[in-house]
């Protein structure tokens, strides 16, 4: 069995993990497409009114995920 999960972590201006959440209910392959924006906000929303920034890492550009950014030829 594969379990995508999704971990967030709020991060200070000096690069410390203030707070953190995990979830495996809430991975990649439980959102469906087009839906990922208003599940971040659902599980971040707190933390996304405060932040200087938010990165999404991982795979959030993959295909069929976040935003597809495509593949690049190596050597690139």
């Amino acid at each position: 069995m594969v379990v995508l999960a999704l971990t967030l972590a709020l991060v200070s201006l000096e690069g410390r993990i203030v707070s953190r959440r995990d979830s495996s209910a809430d991975g990649v392959a439980s959102v469906s497409a087009g839906d990922y924006s208003a599940r971040l906000a659902a599980l971040a929303g707190d933390w996304i009114e405060v932040a200087e920034a938010v990165y999404v890492a991982g795979m959030p550009t993959a295909r069929g995920n976040w935003s597809d950014t495509g593949y690049v030829q190596v050597p690139a």
